[in-house]
């Protein structure tokens, strides 16, 4: 699940054009995604500059709140088509969010709590040295190291995901359970890349007669 933004044009959906810069990204010149995830953009790109993709389309979608996001009803929102002047204050907004993913210091907060209801009782159990055991287990069967999971033992990454930790502090999740907060740096060159592709979506809704856009969410 997530937020899905398709660009249209006079009411018409329009097949997928892939971004000049990152033709291999997710997201083109006429679709932009955002999971409800901690990795979706809307997510890390809010955590990282306080700004998101609401706020870079308020202006087209004719919100009077800054974040965009107060006009819209549940479901799926098509915007009308809207004057060139409101897609350019839209293009400066995707631009200063792009400078600012940029500049920003890339530190980002992952919170574990191990009351998690999904997590294996026997693991409160474990001790330091058992750890480091199944830590071994996990690397002999998955030796590839392709990719990161999660499971009922814990959160494993696969070296290219594997984080740069300043801090682990005490605290309590989003339910209110304890948990501790990790303070680390993140990749987001995937980020920045499309905040660039969401400046080619704005670029190709110019050339169009009559853009909107439908938000699925």
């Amino acid at each position: 699940m997530g937020l899905d933004a398709y660009l249209y044009d006079n009411g018409e959906g329009l097949d997928e054009i892939p971004s000049d810069q990152h033709p291999d990204h997710l997201c083109n010149k006429t679709y932009l995604r955002s999971s409800y995830n901690e990795a979706g953009f809307n997510h890390v790109a809010r955590d990282l500059t306080g700004k998101e993709l609401w706020w870079v389309f308020a202006p087209v979608l004719g919100s009077d709140n800054e974040d965009g996001r107060g006009d819209l009803p549940e479901g799926a929102y098509e915007g009308t088509p809207v004057n060139v002047t409101n897609w350019l204050l839209a293009r400066g907004r995707a631009c200063i969010l792009l400078d600012m993913l940029k500049a920003c210091d890339n530190l980002r907060i992952c919170s574990w709590s191990p009351t998690n209801k999904f997590k294996d009782p026997k693991m409160e159990e474990v001790s330091s040295g058992q750890a480091m055991t199944i830590y071994r287990e996990h690397v002999e069967s998955h030796a590839d190291g392709s990719h990161s999971y999660s499971n009922t033992k814990g959160l494993f990454l696969a070296p290219d995901d594997a984080l740069t930790i300043h801090a682990i502090i005490n605290g309590k999740d989003v339910l209110g359970e304890p948990c501790v907060h990790i303070v680390y740096t993140a990749d987001i060159e995937w980020y920045v890349q499309m905040a660039e592709v969401v400046i080619e979506f704005i670029d190709h809704a110019l050339t169009l007669d009559a853009p909107g856009i439908v938000w699925s969410h």
